[in-house]
Parts: structure tokens; C-alpha cells; sequence
């Protein structure tokens, strides 16, 4: 399945900016792991959906972060909703 999201807001820059339209799938966590520096969008815990990078895996759960600032943590594969296919 492929989405369309817009960016909001600079925390990702300078890889995404603010307003701008990306592309993201689900598929490819079905056969395979996220790994380190996937783009991914995720559910927090006031259920609004973040895009963040991965920066590394530890004991079954993802630490993810803002390219610049923002929001930075651990999360469990299971908040993974999709993985970044491209920008627009």
C-alpha cells in the first residue's frame, strides 16, 4: 500500500522540508527489518503520526530521531507504519 503525506514542519530538514509531499509504503517491513537510516513514519503516543529517522536497533525496539531537532526516542516495530519511498 503507498501513501501520500505532507511534511509538516522542519525537524527532518534538510532531507525533508516543510509543506513538501512524500511517498511512503508498508510493504517492504513485511520481508525484511527496518534498518538504520530509513526515513519512516510512525504512530507516537498521542497517536499523531511523526516521520523520523532510524538510528540504530536495540533489543527489539528502534531509536529515532529528527535530522536537526525534535523528537527522539525509542520505539517498538510495531508503531512502524510505513517507510519512505520518495519525495516529491
Amino acid at each position: 500500500m503507498i501513501k501520500l503525506y505532507k511534511v509538516s514542519g522542519d525537524s527532518m530538514q534538510p532531507a525533508l522540508k516543510n509543506n513538501q509531499y512524500i511517498i511512503s509504503e508498508k510493504l517492504s517491513y513485511f520481508f525484511a527489518k527496518p534498518k538504520k537510516n530509513d526515513i519512516i513514519i510512525f504512530k507516537n503516543s498521542d497517536n499523531k503520526n511523526l516521520v523520523k529517522r532510524i538510528k540504530f536497533e536495540e533489543t527489539a525496539q528502534y531509536f529515532v530521531a529528527s535530522d536537526n531537532r525534535g523528537f527522539s526516542g525509542f520505539i517498538k516495530k510495531e508503531l512502524i507504519l510505513e517507510k519512505l519511498l520518495f519525495k516529491i
